[in-house]
C-alpha cells in the first residue's frame, strides 16, 4: 500500500507550503537541513528520508535573523504558519495578518498579485474588504 494514501491533507497544507517559499525568499536558505538526504544512495531513500523530515517537523527557522533582517510581524506571520496543522490558520485567516495588511497598505500592487495567485480559494478575503 502506498504511504501517501495514509496521510490526510487540507488546505492548511498549502498554508505550510506558502510558509516554507516565503522562508525561503526571506533568508535564501532551505527550511530542511537536507545534507543527510543528499548523501541518500539511492531515490526510494531520498525520497524517505524527506518524508520524515517533513513528517517529523525537522525545521531550522533562525526567527531573531529574520526579525533583525525584516520585521517581528513576518516572524510572527511565520510563527503563525508552522504551526500543527489543527492550530495553523487558513489562508483565508491569514490574509488579515498585520503583515500582510500593513505590506498592502505600502504597496497595494504587490499584495493584489498575492491575493489573485495565492489566496484565491477565499471569497470573501479580498483587499477591498481589508482595506474598506
Amino acid at each position: 500500500m502506498d504511504e501517501s494514501a495514509e496521510l490526510s491533507y487540507s488546505p492548511k497544507c498549502d498554508v505550510w507550503s506558502i510558509g516554507i517559499i516565503l522562508h525561503n525568499l526571506l533568508t535564501g536558505r532551505d527550511i530542511y537541513d537536507l545534507s543527510s538526504i543528499y548523501e541518500a544512495d539511492n531515490k526510494a531513500d531520498q525520497v524517505w528520508l524527506l518524508k520524515m523530515k517533513v513528517l517529523g517537523w525537522d525545521i531550522n527557522i533562525d526567527y531573531d535573523w529574520i526579525e533583525q533582517q525584516y520585521s517581528e510581524e513576518v516572524v510572527d506571520f511565520l510563527k503563525q504558519i508552522f504551526q500543527k496543522e489543527t492550530d495553523r490558520p487558513f489562508a483565508r485567516d491569514l490574509i488579515n495578518h498585520k503583515w500582510i495588511t500593513n505590506y498592502a497598505i505600502e504597496n497595494w500592487q504587490a499584495v493584489s498579485i498575492i491575493e489573485k495567485n495565492l489566496l484565491n480559494s477565499s471569497k470573501d478575503a479580498t483587499l477591498d474588504n481589508i482595506v474598506n
